[in-house]
């Protein structure tokens, strides 16, 4: 485990496969469940230093982005009323373990003497430092100082993100369109995922429909897995329709029907692009023609249809 870092007693503790023992009413997070050895991974953590006691140390404060934080989560469920994403995680850079609050995109860490023996000793009152002086007893922390160790992203990120060495979300939706309280169209909703990591290039692809509760519903699936030489051809298309392409497009003429969203990651910067296109406005975007290339390699390039 040593690309995790992860401190010995903590690999003992999970190989024999204990769980943290406590009251679950004493923790705001309720009764939690650690994640199995084989699982742990480091993921990408955003942290936002406005308004915590180091903000004023930051040296991108102010800059409107965010620190993409290297941690390993900890825990995969939570029996309270709140995302088991953050509640208690290592950061192997910083060799401390912490909290990170989803709300305000904030990680805190414990001090550098805080093992996981001393964790488990007292779970509930770790897991309850995120919450502060609202919970009583709660363990002390602070604000990581993640411009040490970590980089700044100049787009601020709200959710958790995949540590690979670059990677591609895109999202197409068609709008559905109904009549006198009729369905005329279903909404559609097609769904690409590129990854290029350990040597490995892959596109995935799902559509999904809405139905009639307004729930989309998986309808096409496909995936396939580059050779080198067509990864270079994709990558040529990454940089000019993604890469090149300005944060805002053209404004659509009239009531959009097509929409566009893809965040893209590589050389630790990650980068969200957002079009939306009126009846017949899409074709030519050079948005929209890297999304109808890159379901091409799936053969899906059919269902990026506006009608």
């Amino acid at each position: 485990m040593a690309e995790l870092n992860l401190p010995e007693d903590l690999v003992t503790f999970l190989r024999e496969g204990r769980q943290l023992e406590y009251d679950p009413a004493t923790c705001e997070a309720g009764g939690v469940t650690l994640r199995s050895l084989e699982t742990l991974k480091i993921q990408l953590f955003p942290m936002d230093t406005q308004s915590t006691e180091v903000a004023e140390k930051d040296p991108r404060g102010g800059e409107g982005g965010c620190y993409l934080v290297e941690a390993v989560d900890l825990i995969g469920a939570c029996t309270g009323d709140y995302e088991p994403e953050g509640l208690l995680l290592w950061l192997p850079r910083d060799k401390r373990f912490g909290t990170w609050d989803s709300s305000h995109t904030v990680i805190r860490a414990f001090g550098p003497s805080v093992t996981w023996s001393k964790i488990v000793q007292k779970p509930a009152q770790h897991i309850n430092s995120q919450w502060g002086d609202l919970m009583p007893g709660a363990v002390r922390s602070s604000p990581l100082s993640p411009w040490r160790y970590h980089t700044y992203n100049e787009d601020q990120v709200y959710e958790v993100l995949p540590l690979l060495t670059e990677w591609y979300d895109a999202k197409w939706t068609r709008r559905g369109a109904f009549q006198d309280g009729v369905r005329l169209r279903s909404a559609v909703e097609v769904r690409l995922r590129v990854e290029n990591g350990d040597g490995i290039h892959r596109i995935t692809g799902k559509r999904s429909e809405m139905d009639d509760d307004d729930k989309y519903q998986s309808t096409h699936t496909e995936s396939t897995t580059l050779s080198d030489g067509q990864w270079g051809e994709v990558q040529a298309q990454l940089e000019a329709g993604f890469w090149q392409q300005p944060e805002r497009g053209t404004p659509s003429r009239g009531e959009t029907l097509t929409m566009w969203k893809v965040d893209g990651y590589r050389e630790k910067r990650l980068r969200k692009l957002f079009r939306s296109y009126a009846a017949g406005d899409a074709a030519g975007d050079p948005l929209h023609s890297l999304g109808l290339f890159l379901a091409g390699y799936l053969g899906m390039e059919a269902l990026l249809a506006e009608e």
